[in-house]
């Protein structure tokens, strides 16, 4: 799976589930770049949706 793809699940599903993103204050990945990239990955893309929803930046990868 690509970033957008897992990124829009975790959304879709967390909405799903009644969970308010708009409350999510952070974000933390296991390091892979799908995931922690901090242009595409999956924590940057939820991140422009909710703004709230930073990341550890000592877990961004380059």
């Amino acid at each position: 799976m690509d970033a957008a793809t897992i990124a829009d699940t975790i959304i879709n599903k967390s909405n799903q589930f009644g969970l308010n993103l708009e409350n999510l204050h952070g974000q933390g990945y296991d390091g892979c770049s799908a995931m922690a990239g901090k242009e595409n990955g999956v924590q940057a893309r939820i991140r422009n949706t909710y703004s709230k929803a930073v990341s550890c930046t000592a877990h961004l990868i380059d």
